[in-house]
């Protein structure tokens, strides 16, 4: 049934692949912070200082990218389109993952500074109460597209707004 689509059922079922969901993106968010935590932090700074800026760059970046892969797909030969078609797929992953994982840490951060004192500023507890956050507002109805637009959006303006340093660093 289509209409369904929008309207989720709450069941046992349910409840239990949420959990397991924000589970996963827990430890995600987990491992991604330790390897990378200037990468984290960085797009955290970002999300807070210049989020207008990102998700148009990103809104704009998705709109080419989805013209790209749909247009190559109709126009180009076959192995080129398949070329365009799994670069465009490689960026939207990448886009979730480090969206989703940047947006994660920020709620949790924002969190934390309005409602917990000094004492209770862990990076564990900011990434647990931002996978819980992002957890629900994906589950609810007609919200979740929304919610799923601007993770991607802001994670492929992250990615693009990202700069690499050009200078080398002396050990």
């Amino acid at each position: 049934n289509p209409s369904q689509i929008l309207s989720p059922t709450f069941s046992l079922s349910f409840v239990a692949q949420r959990v397991i969901l924000a589970l996963f993106w827990f430890v995600m968010s987990l491992v991604i912070a330790t390897l990378a935590p200037g990468a984290v932090s960085r797009a955290v700074a970002r999300i807070n200082l210049l989020l207008l800026k990102v998700c148009a760059v990103g809104g704009a970046a998705l709109v080419l990218l989805m013209a790209l892969m749909i247009g190559g797909a109709l126009v180009l030969p076959e192995y080129l389109s398949a070329t365009v078609g799994l670069m465009g797929m490689l960026i939207l992953v990448l886009g979730y993952v480090f969206g989703r994982i940047a947006l994660q840490v920020s709620v949790g951060k924002l969190f934390q500074k309005h409602f917990l004192g000094d004492a209770n500023r862990s990076e564990t507890l900011a990434i647990l109460i931002g996978v819980v956050t992002w957890t629900v507002l994906l589950s609810l109805p007609y919200l979740w597209l929304i919610a799923l637009f601007a993770i991607f959006v802001t994670g492929i303006g992250l990615v693009l707004t990202g700069r690499v340093s050009t200078r080398w660093q002396n050990p």
